[in-house]
């Protein structure tokens, strides 16, 4: 399968079980398939002939810091997401969906209690990616879904963080 630009793997044609090869594409770690009606052609826009069909990955990853809600100053709007690799904290990227506006605020009360002026990374990430954070203490853990990573590790398009309060 050759790599295009932009990550895009192309291969020739596979037919077969689309469910199988759906399971085998997201175990890949691949984004999800473009599936198509076997007698149909290609055509610009939107068609019921073609499909495409998005893999979910989930993982568990450490909360390091905090965006403020833009419209609720007492709510969270973004958790900027961490992982342990090779026995370093490196980030992840960040997630602003999963939960309720009580939820962001009972978030943004319950860090706001671990607040730390720096970042809890041994080479902190550039500003520009997490505009206005608050870095925490490293003991709050989310699950978050995404569709896959970047060429730089960082998760994307992460949607559905299942956060608590304890």
């Amino acid at each position: 399968m050759p790599l295009l630009p932009g990550g895009i793997r192309y291969v020739e044609f596979l037919e077969g079980d689309g469910c199988t090869i759906f399971e085998h594409a997201c175990a890949l770690g691949l984004e999800g398939i473009v599936s198509k009606l076997r007698d149909s052609r290609y055509r610009s826009g939107k068609s019921d002939a073609w499909r495409k069909t998005k893999c979910e990955q989930r993982s568990e990853f450490v909360v390091a810091g905090f965006i403020p809600n833009s419209g609720n100053k007492r709510g969270v709007g973004a958790l900027v997401l961490a992982e342990l690799i090779g026995g370093e904290l490196k980030p992840a990227g960040k997630v602003g969906t999963g939960w309720t506006m009580k939820l962001a605020t009972e978030l943004a009360a319950a860090l706001e209690i671990i607040v730390q002026p720096d970042p809890p990374f041994a080479r902190p990430p550039l500003r520009k990616l997490f505009p206005g954070v608050r870095w925490v203490r490293p003991l709050v853990t989310v699950n978050v879904a995404y569709r896959g990573r970047t060429g730089d590790g960082l998760l994307r398009h992460p949607f559905k963080s299942v956060a608590s309060v304890q």
